[in-house]
């Protein structure tokens, strides 16, 4: 029993760790569909100003 306690901190860190990472992953599965189905939505930015589901700037602030 208390072997089973003092191992509880440590999978509850774990559990959180792969919780974590489970939604990192899922977030970036999402950005990649957005990026792939983003050229048919007007206004949406083009699959090349796009990287790691962030928008690129095509001009640098302050070119206007």
């Amino acid at each position: 029993m208390k072997e089973a306690q003092a191992h509880a901190d440590a999978d509850r860190k774990r559990r959180e760790e792969v919780e974590a990472r489970n939604e990192a992953d899922a977030q970036a599965y999402r950005k990649e569909r957005e990026a792939e189905t983003a050229p048919s939505r007007p206004g949406a930015p083009s699959p090349s100003n796009v990287a790691d589901g962030e928008v690129i700037d095509a001009e640098p602030v302050g070119a206007h």
